[in-house]
């Protein structure tokens, strides 16, 4: 099975000025179907969002059309991109980017608006909704978009034709915040923000299933590297409040039976992104080689937010 991930943002920046929200505790139950890709993927970012304090989504509808378009788009085309182009692939087009396709779908008042997928190459389309998300969490520029300030998100999946050429099955997740509330919404405008003074990871205390290795991201996070043939371990995501300035000093990983400590990359946050995607509140460690399989590790992470230095401990562990 080989993996590929995507991710885009439309009008992705927020005012430091923006209306804001605490970050959300709960959400209505979704409507996805029972044993569907939507309701798997679903379930797996909340949980993460949830547990590692980055505030859970609600399901909405016109996100869900969003995201089915987009990948019905891609589908019919046999492509896999963020945006559409109306010129040289006009079926099923239904908006250039995240945002063209929200607001076409019905996603009034828009503010912040995301789009990520995730694509799988395989002869076996079944139960990829758990794998796809958690692909997603792993790849530090997807990581920074699934576990960002959004409030509503729509999922949809699809999978290509039996017998085509390139059997794949794809996950889209659009996800977006309004600038003002829509009745009969209870969902408040704005997004939702990390408290002042807190630091959120991903993995966290208690996370469970975590991707081990990272096989492919676009764009690459160590150019000029094949991750295919010489992937990353668990990407560890951190984060402070938006605006304010993350530094990290320090990190270690180790097994946490046998204390044996693993190699990581140096830290990468936005003074030395070499995509220059990340901003100032975020940043991210990896090892430089997969990690074991269903194997309990043990993060040392110290740094600063806004000058102010913290220190974190906690233990994840791998799956398959």
């Amino acid at each position: 099975m080989l993996t590929a991930c995507g991710g885009g943002g439309s009008n992705g920046g927020i005012s430091t000025a923006a209306i804001n929200i605490p970050l959300v505790l709960s959400v209505p139950a979704p409507t996805y179907a029972a044993g569907s890709q939507e309701l798997a993927a679903f379930t797996v970012l909340n949980n993460a969002r949830a547990t590692c304090g980055f505030g859970q989504l609600a399901q909405n509808i016109q996100l869900d059309l969003s995201s089915q378009e987009h990948v019905n788009y891609e589908i019919v085309n046999d492509l896999f991109q963020h945006n559409e182009d109306l010129n040289t692939f006009p079926l099923g087009f239904t908006g250039t980017n995240g945002l063209d396709r929200a607001i076409a779908a019905g996603y009034k008042n828009a503010g912040s608006v995301g789009d990520f997928g995730e694509r799988t190459l395989t002869d076996k389309p079944t139960d990829f909704g758990t794998s796809a998300m958690r692909a997603l969490l792993n790849a530090p520029y997807q990581a920074i978009g699934v576990l960002g300030f959004y409030v509503d998100v729509g999922l949809s999946s699809a999978v290509s034709a039996p017998g085509s050429a390139s059997p794949k099955s794809l996950l889209q997740v659009s996800m977006a915040h309004r600038t003002a509330p829509v009745a009969p919404s209870t969902v408040a405008a704005g997004p939702q923000l990390i408290a002042e003074g807190d630091v959120a990871t991903y993995p966290c205390a208690g996370s469970t299933n975590v991707n081990r290795q990272l096989v492919v991201e676009f764009p690459s996070p160590v150019p000029g590297r094949d991750l295919s043939v010489n992937p990353l371990g668990t990407n560890v995501m951190v984060a402070v409040r938006v605006g304010a300035t993350l530094l990290i000093d320090s990190a270690t990983m180790t097994e946490s039976a046998s204390g044996a400590a693993v190699l990581l990359r140096p830290a990468i946050t936005s003074a030395n992104d070499p995509n220059q995607i990340y901003r100032s509140h975020q940043g991210y460690f990896a090892p430089d080689a997969p990690l074991k399989p269903k194997t309990q590790y043990t993060v040392t992470l110290a740094g600063k937010n806004n000058a102010v230095p913290f220190t974190r401990q906690f233990s994840f562990t791998t799956g398959l």
